[in-house]
């Protein structure tokens, strides 16, 4: 079974509502799908989309995430480019053309990964939980200190290459802009 959650904190103790959210998950062999708040499944399928790449890739990978069209980390994005693309429709397009071409195919990531999309089993979480506080002192970088660890510990990460989310990403106040994070 996938766990679906978008973890929000006032407080801005993202590291705690993590933990709370994956504490909830009953048994330690369900997956645990945590995203942003800012970031949108385009279609009603992905969880059939999650689910198929998930279990014909449990055995290679620890880790999954997928692209995205606004991140910092080139690596979850397509092409390698960010996007100042604000059409929907423009964005769905892209969707659907890497749902179509490679739907629940799954390649290997070497790179520290971002967290929109984090998908894990909840015994991954157990053998080390997301950090309370991160190493910049706000909730940046929760998702990217927990994976540096994870990584340490051999933990393998692959990207769904036929999933792609919309990430609003600062889009109206710029990617540089992080107020809303401290």
């Amino acid at each position: 079974m996938i766990h679906y959650f978008t973890p929000y904190s006032v407080s801005k103790e993202l590291g705690v509502i993590y933990n709370y959210y994956c504490n909830l998950v009953p048994n330690d062999n369900d997956y645990i799908c945590i995203r942003d708040g800012d970031v949108m499944f385009p279609f009603s399928t992905f969880g059939q989309q999650i689910e198929t790449a998930v279990k014909n890739y449990n055995s290679q990978y620890d880790l999954f995430t997928c692209y995205t069209n606004r991140i910092s980390n080139k690596h979850q994005l397509y092409k390698g480019e960010f996007s100042n693309e604000s059409n929907l429709l423009e964005l769905l397009k892209i969707a659907r053309k890497l749902e179509k071409e490679k739907y629940a195919q799954v390649k290997k990531i070497d790179h520290i990964i971002s967290g929109p999309v984090l998908i894990f089993k909840k015994k991954l979480w157990k053998q080390k939980q997301f950090p309370e506080k991160s190493s910049k002192g706000s909730i940046l970088g929760i998702e990217t200190d927990w994976i540096k660890i994870l990584m340490k510990r051999g933990v393998r990460i692959g990207l769904i290459e036929g999933l792609y989310v919309i990430h609003s990403y600062r889009l109206l106040d710029g990617k540089e802009n992080i107020s809303h994070l401290i």
